[in-house]
């Protein structure tokens, strides 16, 4: 028999180990009561949790350039290129504006867009005759878009003094914001609100350029006025393909 100590073979029945003296049945007991320690092997690695995709980010308003003497000189050219149609549009949108207190404002002036835009792409000439037809197709958020913020202006004015003068500061705003709303609303299928939204958010982009834009836009159309107010004839189509060429730049043509 083999001694558990030392492994030497032992004749049988020893009870002492002939080369190392250990005893045999001691020996082998506590040799019988341990196990081979074994290796706990470490936890599996827990399963890898997929990352979830995180929340698309809102579309950022787009960016442009503005290039004001390049407008107002191409608005110059534009119009006495091509006076009879602008004087025609003139007429339209001033005097229906005017006529029926701001209500037909809006849509007459998406309509002068329209048409305008079609012809600076070189699409066609303008056809003042669609100017009804393309703005009244948008009636009620075209209406909107123009009026309501020209009526918060209007009675912002009323108040002496202060009151004039935020109206004249927001009133810079207003032209570049009434021209992407109306971009949103005819070309986007935007309703009003979510149109003045994504408006606002352009002027944002460039709160200081967009109020000198539209500024400077109103007072070549009021210097037209001044002038017995026919000067208006041709100085609001110059403000009119100006804002056309401001949304080329912002919204070109896909």
């Amino acid at each position: 028999m083999k001694c558990p100590s030392c492994g030497f073979e032992n004749e049988e029945g020893s009870k002492f180990c002939q080369s190392c003296g250990a005893n045999m049945a001691e020996t082998a007991d506590e040799g019988a009561g341990q196990s081979p320690q074994q290796e706990t092997p470490p936890p599996p690695p827990p399963p890898s949790a997929e990352a979830s995709p995180p929340p698309p980010a809102a579309s950022p308003p787009p960016a442009g350039q503005i290039d004001l003497g390049g407008w107002i000189s191409k608005g110059f050219n534009e119009v006495f290129s091509d006076i009879g149609n602008y004087i025609v549009m003139a007429l339209i949108v001033g005097i229906g504006g005017s006529i029926t207190a701001g209500i037909l404002a809006g849509p007459l002036y998406a309509g002068a867009l329209m048409v305008t835009r079609k012809k600076i792409r070189g699409e066609g000439a303008i056809d003042v005759g669609s100017i009804f037809s393309i703005g009244f197709e948008k009636f009620l958020p075209t209406f909107v878009i123009v009026f309501v913020p020209m009526l918060v202006i209007g009675l912002i004015a009323m108040i002496p003094i202060l009151g004039q003068i935020v109206a004249i500061v927001a009133a810079g705003w207003l032209i570049p914001f009434f021209a992407a709303a109306i971009h949103y609303i005819m070309d986007e299928d935007a309703e009003f609100m979510e149109a003045g939204t994504k408006a606002w958010g352009v002027v944002a982009t460039n709160l200081g350029m967009m109020w000198v834009l539209g500024f400077v836009t109103s007072i070549i159309i009021a210097v037209g006025g001044i002038v017995c107010g026919i000067g208006a004839l041709l100085t609001l189509p110059v403000g009119i393909v100006m804002m056309v060429l401001f949304l080329e730049s912002y919204f070109p043509k896909k």
